[in-house]
């Protein structure tokens, strides 16, 4: 008898510890925002598809995505420049705010706590299918936005094909990249750019990377990423 009341004294006691161990194991629910409704301020952090003119025939979302950004009725911070990347700012309108992360720092401290995440294009080149840099970049992006923020990231596509640094091939690493730290990050969600359809005329400037007939297109896909709750 003395037997079975230790036996069953050692099994209730591993149970609690077990109890303990998952909860201590299990990553602690920071609340961040749902819904635009429940977001503070909005920060844009981007790259050239959301900055303005910067060549005779590459022009980037800026007046759209700053018209639609607006009519939300919440504030806005906004910085796009050209060629920005995580951690180079680019030769556009705002590179003066520094490359991506530095960005993201900056706007978090301001009391942004919902982003928008179009630049990507640039670090896939730059990384040229490296998934580990890639990774690297990404988690630096989600730390200094912060688990309570929501962030909403577009996937980078172009036209471009081959092999090269803009290529599609390049971007699909970073695409697949963002789809794994989606699954590492509950305040991530990932807008599959790629995933729309791209048919209208001219919808791509000459180079195959940048937006002609589609920058209206893109501005309202980017905006919309504010309004649903979850990846698409």
């Amino acid at each position: 008898m003395k037997s079975l009341i230790t036996l069953l004294l050692a099994v209730a006691v591993t149970a609690q510890l077990g109890v303990a161990a998952a909860a201590q194991a299990a990553p602690e629910s920071v609340p961040f925002p749902q819904t635009l409704g429940e977001c503070r301020a909005v920060g844009l952090v981007g790259a050239s598809l959301s900055d303005r003119y910067f060549t005779p025939k590459v022009v980037g979302s800026r007046t759209q995505l700053e018209a639609g950004l607006r009519a939300t009725g919440k504030p806005v911070r906004f910085s796009a420049s050209a060629g920005r990347s995580t951690f180079k700012p680019g030769t556009g309108t705002d590179r003066q705010h520094g490359g991506g992360l530095e960005v993201v720092k900056k706007m978090r401290a301001r009391g942004v706590d919902c982003f928008l995440i179009t630049f990507g294009t640039n670090d896939a080149a730059q990384a040229k299918g490296d998934r580990a840099e890639l990774r690297r970049r990404i988690e630096l992006v989600m730390a200094a936005a912060g688990p309570s923020s929501k962030v909403d990231w577009v996937a980078p596509q172009t036209a471009g094909r081959g092999t090269g640094g803009f290529s599609d091939r390049s971007m699909a690493a970073m695409r697949r990249e963002l789809v794994e730290a989606d699954r590492r990050h509950q305040n991530l969600d990932v807008n599959h750019w790629e995933r729309v359809q791209k048919d209208s005329p001219a919808f791509w400037a000459p180079d195959q990377v940048h937006l002609w007939g589609g920058r209206g297109v893109y501005a309202e896909y980017v905006v919309r990423s504010l309004h649903i709750n979850g990846s698409r």
